[in-house]
């Protein structure tokens, strides 16, 4: 097993990706991606390094997999959407696992209509 840990090793041979803030001297994470760690470990997300670290870093794991569904319905000139979203966690590390479940409304400017005319194509022999 391949452990990378920004720190300890430094960011040498890693390809950065991306900072959160947009502004590397701030102390926010910064997003890497390491071509010789296994498929599950390749981004590496470094410590927050703005406060003292008294526990170290949070670092944690965790998949999860579930079920999605959504109704989109009118609202006078406008369109709501409904959803419910759930899914179970497993093969966690370092954090609790269980479920999670979201209920989803918003309403928002109907969709366009069509502009486009219809055409039927001639089919030839």
């Amino acid at each position: 097993m391949v452990r990378v840990d920004a720190y300890a090793q430094g960011v040498a041979g890693l390809e950065h990706i991306a900072t959160f803030c947009g502004n590397c001297n701030c102390g926010c994470p910064e997003v890497y991606l390491a071509e010789q760690a296994p498929a599950e470990r390749r981004v590496v997300i470094t410590d927050d390094f703005g406060q003292p670290p008294i526990l170290g870093g949070f670092r944690s794991r965790v998949l999860g997999i579930g079920p999605q569904i959504g109704y989109i319905f009118p609202i006078g000139d406008n369109q709501a959407f409904l959803g419910l979203k759930g899914y179970g966690e497993f093969d966690a590390a370092n954090r609790p696992s269980g479920w999670n479940t979201w209920l989803t409304f918003s309403i928002s400017e109907a969709a366009p209509a069509s502009t486009v005319t219809p055409t039927k194509h001639v089919a030839r022999k």
